[in-house]
């Protein structure tokens, strides 16, 4: 039998084109039945190649932040003017003087009567019980850092300090407005209140 070559095709000399075109055909309508069935079964998300890989570790559900340690509440501005400048000391060296103070911010006056001041800090003297603590406060109502006194001294902007000393002549003394901080195991976050003057 001679084959006749046409391109890729080849054809013997019994060529019918009739049963090779049905031939074909059932043989096109195989291969298709065949890849739509083989796409009916490929998944349409494709899973990792490495089933035994551990799942991705996700927050612990009581992984909650750690409290601050010392909480400062100021209440008692005359208005919202300026600013509030708070000092925390540590032991009586440097009372009073913002520049030796152990941390000191300067924070807007909020909209609501009281302004918050939360520290958190690992620094050991906060979870030392026996070291004593005083913090001074004052509206700082014209913005020029300090705490402005008439020609007599006596302060004309609202201060205020721990432990609510009464108004005198002078500053109030270091054992007057100081307290301590409970350890960790007795009390987790203290809390202190200063009322404007």
């Amino acid at each position: 039998m001679t084959a006749l070559h046409s391109g890729m095709f080849s054809f013997s000399k019994s060529f019918c084109p009739a049963t090779a075109i049905h031939g074909l055909l059932v043989c096109t309508l195989a291969m298709a039945g065949c890849q739509a069935e083989t796409r009916s079964k490929m998944p349409t998300q494709i899973a990792s190649e490495d089933q035994t890989s551990p799942p991705v570790a996700s927050p612990k559900a009581d992984a909650t932040p750690e409290p601050p340690r010392l909480i400062i509440d100021v209440d008692g501005f005359s208005d919202r003017q300026g600013r509030c400048r708070i000092a925390l000391y540590r032991e009586a060296e440097g009372f009073n003087q913002p520049q030796k103070a152990w941390a000191k911010e300067t924070l807007d006056i909020p909209a609501g009567d009281v302004l918050v001041w939360a520290i958190e800090s690992n620094d050991p003297a906060l979870n030392d019980p026996q070291t004593r603590w005083a913090i001074s406060a004052h509206q700082d109502r014209n913005g020029n850092d300090k705490l402005d006194k008439n020609a007599l001294g006596i302060p004309i902007e609202p201060y205020g300090f721990s432990n609510n000393p009464k108004r005198g002549f002078g500053p109030p003394k270091f054992d007057d407005v100081s307290f301590k901080i409970p350890s960790l195991q007795d009390q987790q976050t203290t809390r202190i209140k200063i009322k404007l003057q």
